[in-house]
């Protein structure tokens, strides 16, 4: 499983197979990981990936899912995992 790499601003364009778009507003993306991409925080495969270029964002989230948080150079990455996971 690859790490998510966060050395660059992430770019949907460079990872169209392994992500799929759920949904993208003015500064956000929205997005189902279906290539098993690890996250860059804790190293474990996580479900979906919120990419936001914005200094502020508001999020819904299951309150049992674990959530990491990751920065590029440019973008806020949140990553949420699947409840189970622990």
């Amino acid at each position: 499983m690859r790490r998510l790499d966060v050395s660059e601003p992430f770019d949907l364009h460079a990872h169209r197979e392994g992500f799929k778009l759920l949904r993208q507003g003015g500064e956000t993306l929205s997005l189902a990981n279906r290539d098993d991409y690890a996250c860059p925080a804790c190293g474990r495969v996580f479900d979906r990936l919120l990419v936001a270029e914005r200094d502020t964002v508001r999020f819904d989230s299951p309150p049992t899912s674990p959530i990491c948080l990751a920065r590029t150079p440019t973008q806020l990455l949140v990553l949420t995992h699947a409840a189970d996971e622990g």
